[in-house]
């Protein structure tokens, strides 16, 4: 598995217990902005500590083969997070899939940085052979989250009634999913 990538203008990265100041800058200009999208998003991630412990968890899970999340950031300002790709829900086996999310800051919409650091990733997760399918569930009313999936090659393959709770409310979403070709 690799912990770096690199695009044109993007350095993505699985990030150490060190850089949960970072995180935590993330989060704290973003909680509102991602609240709307995000099931379990809640204040506990405005907290270094917090996220020291998310990132020991995700490098132990992404050792074990089971998720592995990429943050990017600009390659000239490689300690200001934009935002994060995660492949999460890993299956071997007969299945080979997995579930990917991403997350960017508000103040970086519009520039295709999400476009492009998920680019990326799914194609680098795809080409390694170990996976032959990467599903993403995606609020009906997520217009812009919708709009990048597809720019990047999924294809819509159903609907998911009252799939998930956000904000108190059950939420519809879209099944979309991008399957490894020459398999």
């Amino acid at each position: 598995m690799d912990f770096t990538l690199m695009s044109e203008r993007l350095v993505l990265r699985s990030l150490t217990s060190d850089m949960a100041p970072a995180v935590t800058r993330f989060y704290k200009n973003n909680l509102s902005y991602l609240s709307a999208w995000e099931p379990n998003l809640s204040d506990k991630y405005l907290t270094d500590d917090f996220n020291e412990a998310v990132l020991k968890y995700e490098f132990e899970k992404t050792c074990h083969g089971e998720c592995i999340r990429y943050w990017f950031s600009l390659k000239e300002d490689p300690d200001t997070l934009l935002g994060s790709v995660v492949f999460q829900n890993i299956a071997h086996g007969a299945l080979k899939k997995c579930e990917i999310g991403y997350k960017l800051d508000c103040s970086s919409t519009g520039k295709g940085y999400a476009t492009e650091a998920c680019d990326r990733a799914v194609s680098h997760i795809l080409s390694s052979g170990n996976l032959h399918r990467i599903i993403a569930m995606i609020d009906v009313s997520n217009s812009h989250s919708i709009n990048l999936a597809e720019r990047i090659g999924f294809v819509r393959e159903g609907l998911l009634s009252s799939y998930v709770l956000i904000g108190g409310r059950w939420r519809d979403c879209y099944l979309y999913s991008k399957i490894r070709k020459n398999d």
